[in-house]
């Protein structure tokens, strides 16, 4: 028994970095066809995040409108009197 159990650990120490590379080349071909569960999980966060920013830019899209087109203005003023001071 203590014999099949050492053959058993050393089997699987050798074979573990063998499938971790199996597992990292499978993994990235599945990412880079777009198939397999890495994909499917993939389009399932990424729906959450667009869904999510959708909503966000609903609900404050005129308040983000107004926050950039006060900073343009507030950077085109500061721009400006800076140069108007330095000529």
């Amino acid at each position: 028994m203590s014999e099949s159990r050492f053959w058993g650990t050393a089997a699987a120490i050798a074979s573990s970095p063998v499938a971790v590379a199996a597992g990292v080349v499978n993994g990235a071909y599945q990412a880079a066809t777009g198939s397999g569960p890495f994909a499917d999980g993939f389009e399932t966060a990424e729906r959450a995040v667009v869904q999510a920013a959708e909503k966000f830019g609903t609900e404050h899209g005129e308040t983000i409108t107004k926050a950039t087109i006060t900073g343009v203005i507030g950077v085109i003023i500061k721009v400006g009197s800076d140069v108007v001071r330095r000529s």
